[in-house]
């Protein structure tokens, strides 16, 4: 974890400073994550509005937020599932590129 002070502004912390600052980090990190799982979520929910199915939230694309399901089991990647949905998407993306092939643009 990065604070951004040097040593010697860190050895000056009192320590209820350190926990704010690591509070603070710790937020803006979320914050981070949050916006970059809402891009991912919509990028790989894109099929799934497409084609039907089920669609994640951002918080699945949270490293902060990833927890064990309640039954102990840890979240598994459905590898197979996600791979069948990104080539039926680019399938219906060439039959809908070739059936317009000649066409405006506009």
């Amino acid at each position: 974890m990065d604070l951004g002070l040097s040593s010697e502004e860190f050895f000056r912390l009192t320590p209820r400073q350190f926990h704010f600052m690591v509070d603070h980090f710790r937020r803006r990190l979320e914050h981070w994550e949050l916006l970059t799982g809402i891009i991912a979520a919509n990028v790989a929910n894109l099929p799934a509005r497409i084609f039907g199915g089920k669609m994640a939230p951002p918080a699945d694309y949270m490293p902060s937020r990833i927890t064990a399901r309640e039954d102990g089991e840890d979240d598994e990647i459905d590898r197979e599932r996600i791979a069948n949905d990104v080539r039926a998407f680019f399938e219906r993306a060439m039959k809908i590129g070739e059936a317009q092939k000649g066409r405006p643009l506009v």
